[in-house]
């Protein structure tokens, strides 16, 4: 996914008009199964594994322990 910069304004829109929030969506939803260890989260997270960057007091406020890669 070589998407460098993703720009687009400030409005209210259902999700199916938008495909910037569906993409916040999916990616949000494979973080959350990842982190929840839920069954067969690698099909969504591996993808965007090497785009996230996990600062350690972010996991621990969310009281998650971080896995390493």
């Amino acid at each position: 996914m070589p998407l460098e910069r993703i720009v687009e304004t400030v409005h209210f829109v259902h999700k199916t008009e938008s495909s910037l929030l569906q993409i916040a969506d999916i990616c949000a939803f494979a973080i959350k199964r990842y982190l929840m260890k839920a069954s067969h989260h690698e099909r969504l997270y591996e993808p965007l594994r090497e785009q996230i960057i996990f600062r350690p007091g972010v996991v621990e406020a969310l009281g998650v322990a971080a896995q390493s890669s």
